[in-house]
């Protein structure tokens, strides 16, 4: 069973972005696009987190055999529907890295990225947190039941019981009669749930970390277009530096150049006049 999203007029964004939009526009780039789904993808997942956590406690709860069944059933559906849908939020982020492109609107697609990678992670952790609350009250009511049969059991007894009901000891003595046997199939069925919890979990912390390090690899990056931000100003500084330095030397060489030619200047002039009144003068 998969929730459908109920039409919104706005979807909640980080601040500044451009992006952050719950109507497609019809021309959004590839990166606008694939975010948009993403952001749809995190929505669903929320909700069916919520319808989850429901299941679970009115399973938990439930007296009817039939009805329990049919609350189990809804639960793996909505599990499987969930972790496709966590599936596919993990497989369109990896493939948004790939559509920032160098540009002016590189920066603010770069910040939007972690972004809804941290709101992955945050869907992520709701639904951990929903199966280990469940995983705690199934043990808890396995453990109140395994109690009316067996008062003086001890806690590591029940552990055992609780994580392998059928190699137990106890449970041996149970199969043959009427009411302790219905409790050891509901130990054994509850047994099966909290497998299946587990995995779940185990999957939940594998994509934390793996969305953790995508953000410690944005980390990285920014860090090296930095450094090498940092590294083009001071190749402009020293650029700007020698040029400084050249221009000086232009104009003192040009300077150098016009006073040589003024005293030129001044000694044809003298020359000129010597011979002028030594020969033409005096003639």
């Amino acid at each position: 069973m998969l929730v459908s999203p109920r039409p919104r007029q706005e979807a909640a964004a980080p601040t500044g972005s451009n992006y952050a939009i719950q109507m497609e526009p019809l021309s959004a780039s590839p990166f606008q696009s694939k975010s948009f789904n993403i952001q749809q993808t995190i929505e669903r997942v929320g909700q069916n987190v919520q319808e989850l956590d429901r299941l679970y406690k009115a399973a938990l709860t439930e007296a009817n055999p039939s009805q329990a069944q049919y609350l189990h059933r809804q639960i793996d559906d909505m599990t499987q529907a969930t972790d496709d849908l966590i599936q596919s939020a993990r497989s369109d982020i990896k493939q948004l890295k790939g559509m920032i492109v160098p540009g002016p609107e590189a920066a603010r697609q770069r910040e939007f990225y972690k972004s809804l990678i941290g709101r992955i992670q945050q869907a992520a952790r709701s639904y951990q947190l929903v199966k280990d609350r469940a995983q705690k009250d199934i043990r808890a009511q396995a453990e109140r039941q395994y109690r009316v049969v067996r008062p003086q059991a001890t806690q590591d007894e029940i552990n055992r019981f609780i994580d392998n009901p059928q190699g137990n000891a106890f449970a041996q003595e149970m199969s043959g009669l009427g009411q302790q046997r219905r409790m050891l199939e509901d130990a054994q069925s509850r047994h099966s749930e909290l497998v299946k919890i587990q995995r779940s979990i185990e999957e939940l912390v594998r994509l934390f970390e793996e969305m953790q390090f995508l953000l410690q690899e944005q980390g990285e990056i920014i860090t090296n277009i930095e450094t090498h931000v940092d590294k083009a100003a001071d190749h402009i500084n020293n650029g700007t530096t020698e040029m400084s330095r050249a221009i000086t030397n232009a104009q003192s060489a040009r300077k150098t150049k016009w006073i040589i030619l003024i005293v030129i200047l001044v000694v044809l002039i003298a020359v000129a006049l010597f011979v002028y009144f030594q020969f033409f003068h005096k003639n």
